[in-house]
């Protein structure tokens, strides 16, 4: 009699696993992470951009090249205001990737011109 019970108790905890090790197994495997939320500019950044832009053409080197260039001061300053949130915010995030020296700030500004 111990010998039935032995027996039907390893064969239910053999299913058990089985169905345990089935489960487990098809259960797909999710690379779940922290998603940034993305504040737009319409969160107040707007002036902080826009200030961060004036900035960088009000620096001499770039009101200098821009002048050699044609560029008359009032036309420089009301491109900004010009852009929608979205360009305007790109355009302050990328001049704080550009690194400072030589003609890469013109060329930033230059893009904003054009």
């Amino acid at each position: 009699m111990k010998d039935i019970m032995k027996l039907k108790t390893t064969k239910w905890l053999a299913i058990y696993l089985a169905m345990a090790i089935l489960i487990i197994g098809s259960a797909q495997n999710v690379c779940a992470g922290f998603a940034p939320s993305r504040i737009g500019p319409e969160g107040g950044h707007r002036t902080e951009d826009l200030r961060k832009i004036q900035s960088v053409i009000e620096s001499k080197m770039v009101g200098e090249r821009l002048t050699q260039l044609g560029f008359t001061a009032e036309e420089v300053k009301g491109k900004p205001a010009g852009l929608s949130d979205d360009q305007l915010h790109d355009l302050a995030v990328q001049l704080d990737e550009l690194k400072v020296g030589g003609n890469v700030e013109v060329a930033g500004i230059l893009g904003l011109v054009h």
